[in-house]
């Protein structure tokens, strides 16, 4: 089935301890108390700092980030408005509202926020490079495959503003490819 088969393809990636960490923003499987969000949550936030720590100023300790951290979360599971809102919208809201207030533990939630969930957007590249990169455009260099790529993607976005070097280059191979069936 393709669920067992994502499953057994992503597995180190689903064991993988800093990733499984991450799954502590998801507040809709918070604890219901301050308290029990403390103790659930402690070792995980820790092991999300280690890895990231790079990203603190040596002054910024663990516990100043499990304070700021403690203190987020109860303001959030006291406010049913912010506790009723999804995954993107509450972070989003947390980073525009309280990034003053809370800033390392949102840089935490900032860097789970950039792992991407899924490989869409890479299929979606090597897609187009298949449909670009055909036998008879084989011989093509990386520089007009790049242009063409970006000539693409720019015209499915409704955005031809290609600049005159990319339309020069495109029509260079076009005069080219003429050229060689003559």
């Amino acid at each position: 089935s393709l669920e067992k088969n994502l499953t057994n393809r992503f597995q180190k990636v689903l064991d993988h301890p800093v990733l499984n960490a991450m799954a502590m923003f998801n507040h809709a499987k918070w604890p219901g108390t301050k308290a029990e969000l403390g103790v659930a949550f402690n070792d995980k936030l820790e092991l999300l700092y280690k890895p990231y720590r790079h990203f603190f100023e040596t002054d910024e300790t663990f516990e100043m980030v499990n304070d700021q951290w403690e203190e987020m979360a109860g303001e959030i599971l006291s406010e049913p408005s912010l506790m009723g809102l999804k995954y993107h919208d509450l972070w989003a809201r947390m980073l525009v509202e309280f990034g003053d207030k809370y800033p390392l533990p949102l840089r935490l939630v900032v860097i789970s926020l950039l792992v991407p969930a899924d490989t869409s957007e890479c299929e979606r590249i090597f897609s187009l490079m298949n449909d670009l990169k055909t036998s008879e455009r084989s011989p093509m260099g990386q520089e007009n495959l790049k242009n063409l790529r970006l000539r693409r993607t720019a015209r499915r976005n409704n955005e031809h503003q290609w600049t005159r070097t990319s339309q020069a280059k495109c029509q260079n191979h076009q005069n080219n490819r003429v050229a060689r069936r003559s």
